[in-house]
């Protein structure tokens, strides 16, 4: 599987994922059934794509979280917001991480937000945190009980994104027997945000309809099979233009290609 995330000449769109290797530090966690507020001085991010379900020809869908306090002198504590794609209903955690610590999260849907193990569930999570954090996740396909495979995402923040009037590309994407291409969008303003996902061939001609995506403030929708949706035909070389197009937004993409026979 390969992910690639928008990008715009002069504005950084893409942070550095780093694998985190090394013993965990368990973390000090309380839930709650609702979101929790904020604190009042903290650094902000996103961790887009969060899953905890069955996908398309047979997957099955975790994400697992980790995050690293930079800081070699202070304790960070951090709140947690999760956002289902169904709903706008908040689940709240929080958690704290020593001086140079480090605490993952697998599954984080299960250990941290407390769903089900059988549950059905895809969204976005809020971090907010009082100290600067290294952040990732890896959402992948559970193969097996001993065998996993799939992409790392990084933790967003307020500077990345294609603001208004603004162009992303996102290249690499294909259809065809083989591989299907999803694209995800992050609104990252507090009023709903559109942008227009255009599918472009290797001569450079439109495929398909271009397609309005509105997305609610924070929050993140997926665009699943994107050819078959716009009707771009399959494709073994092509790329997709993000556009935003409403006033006053700024909206994050990636793209995910998956092949059809592993899930990978």
């Amino acid at each position: 599987m390969r992910k690639h995330t928008s990008s715009r000449t002069g504005v950084p769109e893409l942070a550095i994922v780093v694998l985190m290797l090394g013993g965990l530090i368990g973390p000090n966690r309380v839930w709650a059934d609702g979101p929790i507020a904020q604190p009042g001085a903290f650094h902000s991010y996103y961790v887009p794509s969060v899953a905890h379900l069955g996908g398309a020809t047979g997957t099955t869908w975790r994400t697992d979280l980790s995050a690293v306090n930079t800081s070699t002198t202070d304790q960070v504590d951090l709140t947690f917001n999760y956002y289902d794609v169904s709903n706008s209903v908040g689940i709240g955690a929080v958690a704290t991480i020593p001086p140079g610590g480090t605490t993952q999260w697998p599954d984080v849907l299960v250990s941290l937000f407390q769903r089900s193990p059988t549950a059905s569930a895809k969204g976005i999570v809020h971090i907010t945190a009082t100290g600067k954090l290294a952040l990732s996740s890896r959402t992948y396909n559970q193969a097996s009980a001993v065998a996993t495979f799939g992409q790392y995402y990084p933790a967003i923040d307020d500077n990345f994104g294609v603001p208004f009037g603004g162009r992303g590309y996102l290249p690499g994407i294909k259809q065809n027997a083989a591989f299907r291409t999803n694209i995800g969008l992050v609104n990252l303003n507090d009023k709903a945000g559109t942008a227009r996902i255009t599918i472009v061939d290797g001569t450079g001609a439109i495929r398909g309809t271009p397609k309005l995506v509105e997305v609610q403030p924070y929050r993140w929708l997926q665009v699943d099979r994107i050819f078959d949706d716009v009707g771009a035909g399959d494709l073994d070389t092509a790329y997709a233009v993000i556009e935003v197009v409403t006033t006053f937004s700024k909206i994050w993409a990636y793209a995910s290609v998956i092949d059809n026979a592993t899930g990978d």
